[in-house]
Order: C-alpha cells, then sequence, then structure tokens
C-alpha cells in the first residue's frame, strides 16, 4: 500500500508548467494548457477547404475532428452529430470514428452506395454474390416460407391480390407480355406451353389440358356415349366478370361435366359462382376417385345426374 506521506506529497503542487503555473507531480500540463491544446489551430478563416460550419460545431473533413465552434474544444470520436452530404446534401447522423472506417467518407448511406455501385469490379462480384446466395437451397426455403407467412395476412393477401390485378389491367403489360411469349415461342417452342395429352377418339385426333381428361374420354368412347370437348363459354359476372369453359357437354343426358384433379380454391370459388347464376343446367364435378370408378365400372356417369 502507498504510504499517506506519498499520497499527500502526489497531491500537493511541487512541480511547474511550461506556462508557470503550478501543477500536481506527475502531471505534465495545467488546465489551461491542456484545454489550450485541444483547440483547433486554424489561421484566418475557418471557412476553409476540408472544414465545415454546421450547427454550432467546426467539423474537418480532413483531419475527422469535429470542435465545438464557441470554446474550440475537440470532441471524442464516437460523439454522434449531424452532418451534411458532401454528394446529395441530405443530412445523416454520424461520429468521426464511423468516418475513419468508411470507405466513402463523409457521404450518406444511399451515396455511399451509389458510389460503390458505380464500380464495375463491385458491381460484378455484388450481383454474382446474390445469385449464388439466393440459388441455394436454404435460401429458398426461407423464402418460401417468408412468402407463405405475409400470404396468411388477410391484409397483406388483399394488397398483393389488387396490385396484380391493377398490373394485369394496363394494357402496356399486356402488350408487353404478348409480344415476350411471341418471341419465346419463335425462339424456342417446345418450352412455350404446358403439357398436354393428345388422344385418338371417335372425333379423330383431340388435344387435351391433363390425363383426367383423356381417360374420361376413353370412358366415353367405351360406352357409346355422344360428347363434345369445350364447346360453350358461360360469364360469371359475380366472379369478377370472368368465364368458365366446362370441359365436356353429353348431348343425351344434356350434362355439362367438368374434370377436376386438384380442386384449388380459385376454381372451387369460380364452380361456385357458375352454379349460382346457372341453376337451371345441368351439371356435375367429376374426381380423380369418381373417374376410377368409371374407369372399373362401378359407377355409370348417370349416377351424377
Amino acid at each position: 500500500m502507498i504510504q499517506r506521506s506519498k499520497v499527500l506529497a502526489m497531491k500537493t503542487k511541487t512541480n511547474k508548467c511550461k506556462c508557470g503555473n503550478s501543477i500536481h507531480k506527475g502531471s505534465l500540463r495545467c488546465y489551461s494548457c491542456n484545454v489550450q491544446s485541444r483547440k483547433p489551430k486554424f489561421s484566418g478563416d475557418i471557412r476553409v477547404v476540408g472544414i465545415v460550419v454546421l450547427e454550432g460545431k467546426i467539423i474537418d473533413l480532413a483531419e475527422f475532428e469535429v470542435y465545438d465552434l464557441s470554446t474550440k474544444i475537440k470532441f471524442s470520436r464516437k460523439h454522434k452529430f449531424d452532418m451534411e452530404c458532401i454528394v446529395c446534401k441530405a443530412r445523416f447522423s454520424t461520429h468521426t470514428g464511423r468516418e475513419i472506417k468508411k470507405k466513402n467518407k463523409w457521404m450518406c448511406q444511399s451515396c455511399a452506395i451509389s458510389s460503390e455501385w458505380a464500380d464495375n469490379d463491385y458491381r460484378v462480384s455484388h450481383v454474382n454474390a446474390l445469385i449464388d446466395a439466393k440459388s441455394s437451397d436454404e435460401s429458398k426455403q426461407k423464402h418460401s416460407l417468408a412468402q407463405k407467412k405475409k400470404w396468411q395476412n388477410p391484409k397483406i393477401r388483399k394488397k398483393m391480390k389488387d396490385s396484380l390485378r391493377k398490373v394485369w389491367d394496363t394494357k402496356e403489360y399486356r402488350q408487353n407480355l404478348s409480344d415476350k411469349l411471341k418471341s419465346r415461342w419463335l425462339e424456342n417452342p417446345p418450352k412455350c406451353y404446358s403439357r398436354k395429352y393428345t388422344i385418338q377418339t371417335s372425333k379423330g385426333n383431340i388435344v387435351v389440358r391433363s390425363s383426367y381428361e383423356r381417360d374420361f374420354i376413353r370412358y366415353l368412347d367405351a360406352n357409346c356415349i355422344e360428347w363434345e370437348y369445350e364447346p360453350k363459354t358461360f360469364m360469371l359476372k359475380s366472379y369478377e366478370n370472368r368465364s368458365l369453359i366446362p370441359d365436356f357437354y353429353l348431348p343425351t343426358l344434356d350434362l355439362w361435366v367438368e374434370v377436376k384433379g386438384y380442386f384449388w380454391k380459385d376454381a372451387k370459388e369460380k364452380w361456385e359462382s357458375f352454379c349460382q347464376e346457372y341453376p337451371d343446367i345441368k351439371k356435375t364435378l367429376i374426381f380423380k376417385k369418381d373417374l376410377t370408378q368409371l374407369l372399373t365400372e362401378e359407377k355409370k356417369i348417370e349416377d351424377y345426374l
């Protein structure tokens, strides 16, 4: 432990500063000289190149130092202050410690990103890194879960539907999409249409949209039932003025048949609108289970009237 006599000796002013004032033992200079050393050594007008005066502060851009305008005392490197961007003059909060580490110094975040993006090497490396990150299985799964979570929110779902509908209703978007599809068709036709099935029937070769429709036609021909494929379009005023084309019409039974492998929510809503607007028309749905029962002769088409 330090003896009491030594502590008293350290508290007494036994040394002299360069200015002549008495200072404690172990000190290098007095308080006045210490404050004076922290003042910026500017000559003449302080508004010179590299010096900014803003909100009572003197900001030295070259030396990364900030001083109080009235007292000329330097602030610490972690002292936050508002600064004007040297490019767009927008205000942003920063401190000198952060500016020293930044690549684009004394710029706001927007201008710093624009400056980095203007560099060709940075842009190429950044784009490649983004492509690699998005193409990973983990990133795709994470994005899929995030989109599903958003879709469960009714407000977000309605907003997304409205935005998509608004875009689709513009003539420019539809024309642009049409031109792109035509160009793709000319360049690489096999990739421009979904899977379709061609079947030899009593009416010649027929192209249908699914294997379920193909099997249903085979059942109708095997049982000598007259049929027509997508002969009429029904307009649905209650379903956003969209249309529905039933897959088959059986004239002998006066029955409209819709063949479904999967009954999605939008397809269900469309079918319900069709049933409400055309209650006098005979109609039925044929699913995979029903089709299997028809092909194995467990049921007949008359059972669905």
